[in-house]
């Protein structure tokens, strides 16, 4: 087989499309969906430094009810799924040069993908006349897969890897 020169290369095709629906002039709804098929190539030790390839696919959603108050105040809630790629590892600095030069294990030489799922409760509000804009969400949110670097091989190699469960909880304001 022949050795490939780059170090990393991927593609990326998405199918996708949102239904925006009026159920009455106050509440409203919309639906998404998409379709990902990622493809990540690398090359590292574990693979004989040869090219690599791998592929993900995944289906994402994002849903929202949302409550229009008057013409000024609109509340929403919203549910949705996102996905992130994984890929393939690279080894930087002496891996393989000398005898004890560290190299990627098995484990480290890909990373997998993550997931998350995030959920909100929010208000986009203006007020006095449209000189003040409110708008405050709350959001928990929770990741399987949860990708990090990680500095595994010395201080030129960084790596990707995969944590368990994040779940991150929050308020976020903004007052214009």
């Amino acid at each position: 087989a022949e050795r490939s020169k780059k170090a990393h290369e991927g593609n990326s095709n998405a199918l996708f499309g949102t239904l925006f629906v009026d159920i009455t002039e106050q509440w409203g709804a919309s639906v998404g969906v998409r379709y990902t098929e990622d493809e990540q190539q690398g090359t590292n030790r574990q693979f004989n430094n040869l090219l690599h390839t791998e592929q993900f696919d995944e289906w994402t959603w994002s849903t929202k009810l949302t409550y229009q108050l008057d013409t000024d105040k609109m509340f929403y809630i919203s549910y949705d799924k996102g996905f992130k790629s994984g890929g393939v590892n690279r080894e930087f600095g002496a891996c393989g040069l000398a005898p004890t030069a560290p190299c990627l294990t098995a484990a480290q030489a890909t990373w997998q993908p993550e997931t998350s799922y995030n959920y909100e409760l929010g208000m986009k509000s203006e007020w006095l006349d449209n000189r003040l804009r409110l708008n405050v969400t709350l959001f928990h949110q929770e990741y399987e897969d949860f990708q990090v670097t990680e500095n595994i091989l010395g201080e030129a190699n960084v790596v990707v890897t995969n944590a368990a469960e994040v779940v991150a909880d929050g308020v976020e304001g903004e007052l214009v």
